[in-house]
């Protein structure tokens, strides 16, 4: 096993999928300017979750 560096940081702030670079809200300076407007790739989660905020939900990607 491999010694991680210390000045490594193990939480990814981006992340690509496909053509998109998806940025971790709560790495930025000011999340509170971004708050989120669905709840996407949700096709695996436990039948039992359930969000509470209204938001549309899709199992895969917004199709617009």
């Amino acid at each position: 096993m491999k010694a991680i560096p210390r000045d490594t940081c193990g939480s990814p702030l981006t992340y690509t999928h496909t053509n998109e670079i998806n940025v971790t809200t709560c790495s930025l300076d000011d999340p509170e300017a971004f708050p989120p407007s669905h709840h996407i790739w949700l096709h695996d989660r436990l039948e039992w979750v359930r969000f509470g905020d209204g938001l549309p939900v899709y199992n895969e990607t917004r199709k617009d």
